[in-house]
């Protein structure tokens, strides 16, 4: 699954319009029924505040909501971006969305990671520069060190061709990477595709480096 576990997805979804707008096709069978379960953990009027901070500065004003974001959880507040993105009438602001519905999570979880484990990020990063461009600032301290294990998991070799099917067509044709991108889990396909998106000459294909993550993950998810 691109999100969540996999028997999260067997329900058909409640719901077939949002925001007045018909609802983009689901990534998988029952995709609206478990972000439709993350909105009733954080209650459908801190919803509407979440959703004004999405298209908004990316800040959430509300102590009471940023609580239950954390409690939602890092993957719902990721199925909410994700799907946003898919809007039509939002793609053009699809980068926004995800570096918005990032910041959020940030802010809210002060005292944890926005991926992974806290312990994960102690060591300070061990590379400064990749793409032979300098690496933009870490999102906390050690986050490059929690990359560079996740790239270990997938090899180097992986990782070259995961990077070339980000800035590609999404598709990743190397089943024995595709093994290793599930291994590695969904948190360290994030980490990367966060991290590109930061990079003063990839930003503008930020909604495409978002976009092909998640399909490649989905992609080799299924295999």
């Amino acid at each position: 699954m691109v999100i969540g576990d996999e028997d999260a997805f067997e329900s058909p979804t409640p719901i077939d319009t949002w925001f007045g707008l018909p609802l983009p096709p689901q990534p998988r069978p029952g995709y609206y029924k478990y972000l439709g379960d993350c909105i009733d953990k954080t209650t459908q009027v801190c919803g509407v505040k979440i959703s004004k901070a999405i298209f908004g500065n990316g800040k959430l004003d509300d102590s009471a909501c940023c609580k239950k974001v954390v409690e939602a959880g890092y993957l719902c507040n990721r199925a909410l971006t994700y799907i946003l993105a898919k809007f039509d009438k939002f793609k053009p602001y699809a980068s926004t969305i995800f570096q918005n519905g990032e910041a959020i999570f940030d802010q809210c979880s002060k005292t944890k990671m926005v991926i992974g484990d806290e312990d994960a990020f102690e060591s300070p990063t061990p590379i400064d520069t990749w793409f032979g461009l300098p690496l933009p600032p870490q999102a906390r301290p050690g986050y490059y060190k929690y990359l560079g294990d996740c790239i270990d998991k997938t090899t180097q070799a992986c990782g070259v061709k995961i990077s070339k099917a980000i800035f590609g067509n999404g598709k990743l044709d190397d089943s024995a990477c595709c093994k290793k991108v599930v291994e590695a889990g969904y948190l360290c396909n994030r980490a990367l595709t966060y991290i590109l998106a930061k990079f003063d000459k990839f930003k503008p294909y930020a909604s495409t480096i978002f976009l092909n993550g998640e399909a490649i993950f989905d992609q080799c998810s299924k295999s």
